[in-house]
């Protein structure tokens, strides 16, 4: 039977596409699959302003009346002032080549028509939408919010009109190892002659007043990072709530100036995926509890970032910072921290991840497809 592509425009279609990976990936077991109700907002252009700030499109691939794969196309007006690209992104499929070429000529030909020049992806709306196809290290359960696709998919991407665009590594750091004593002594210049202060928190009511100010420090020093978007309040506001429900507190450090101006801040979260993937999409009361269980029961720490002030960079505060987390690791009983993704052309914090005794494990790869 011929593969039909279908573009999403019912809520029965968007219920579809929603929910095709929890079946596709039924018998993948480092899949952990997303909240539902937290897909229905993404989608929802009421919930989620970056779609009122882009032109979107979404289709499904049919099969003898099976529903066998989807994707998106994003096209975000305010990163293609100056180059026109356009995204694809939440690409799921059967073990079929055809389904995904289709998937993904469907979206090339609707970003023509907006004269795009390349489609690249898995690429969200931002760099904290989850990036990239797994294509190393799929044995491994997937850090908090990274992609854990079906193998096949990345291979069916490797054909002769698709380009490798950039590829991000995570770090795996073994804290049974004893730290580098070089970095050490770096932290202990940096506590005894930088003036900077590294604030620690025991509970999240002291965290609440630097929701803003953390804000404006990354959209400060993060516009360097590939089609970063500022954080607008609101998005904030929403970023603060999923965080803070799984956050704890103790894995949060704030280095900060004579003038209580963040100079760097590292954040990370125990690993949530065996309880998410108990939760199985759903929100509820015993849900909680899985989530609950399983930061008290994880042996991994994810690492959602760590970011230094360009004035500080490179002088020794991310070790620093890298540190003291490792310690509060240790402290509670962890035995390694999974870093966030980091850009192949981010030699130094990759290189900082190395001599902290970390080795990649994982490697998430985004694709390009030229449209000239």
């Amino acid at each position: 039977m011929a593969i039909e592509i279908t573009e999403v425009k019912s809520p029965e279609q968007s219920d579809i596409y929603i929910k095709l990976p929890f079946h596709l990936n039924r018998e993948n077991k480092i899949y952990v699959p997303p909240f539902i109700d937290s897909e229905h907002d993404f989608h929802d252009p009421t919930k989620n302003d970056l779609l009122r700030e882009s032109d979107t499109i979404r289709f499904l691939a049919f099969e003898n009346e099976e529903c066998v794969g989807r994707i998106m196309g994003i096209f975000l007006h305010p990163q293609n002032e100056y180059s026109k690209t356009a995204r694809f992104f939440q690409l799921d499929c059967t073990d079929s080549i055809d389904v995904c070429q289709k998937l993904l000529t469907s979206v090339a030909e609707w970003a023509k028509k907006k004269a795009a020049t390349e489609v690249f992806g898995p690429y969200g709306f931002t760099y904290r939408d989850p990036q990239g196809l797994l294509i190393y290290g799929i044995s491994h359960l997937p850090a908090y919010n990274a992609p854990a696709l079906l193998s096949h998919v990345p291979a069916a991407l490797h054909t002769n009109n698709v380009r490798i665009k950039f590829d991000l590594f995570s770090y795996i750091i073994e804290l049974s190892k004893s730290d580098p004593l070089d970095l050490r002594r770096i932290a202990d210049r940096v506590k005894k002659y930088s003036r900077l202060e590294i604030l620690q928190f025991k509970g999240h009511k002291k965290l609440q007043v630097w929701k803003e100010p953390i804000r404006q420090f990354l959209n400060a020093n993060h516009n360097n990072l590939f089609s970063y978007s500022p954080i607008s309040k609101i998005e904030m506001d929403k970023i603060w709530a999923e965080y803070m429900r799984v956050l704890d507190p103790a894995f949060i450090k704030i280095a900060t100036d004579q003038s209580a101006n963040i100079a760097g801040l590292v954040i990370a979260v125990p690993n949530l995926s065996e309880g998410l993937k108990k939760c199985n999409g759903k929100s509820s009361v015993l849900n909680s509890y899985h989530l609950s269980r399983a930061k008290r029961k994880a042996d991994t720490l994810d690492l959602i970032l760590c970011t230094i002030d360009v004035k500080y960079r490179c002088k020794g505060l991310e070790a620093s910072l890298m540190l003291m987390l490792c310690d509060e690791a240790r402290k509670n009983g962890l035995l390694k921290i999974d870093s966030n993704l980091i850009h192949d052309t981010n030699k130094s914090y990759r290189n900082l991840m190395k001599r902290l005794g970390g080795q990649y494990k994982k490697i998430h790869r985004v694709f390009s497809v030229p449209l000239n």
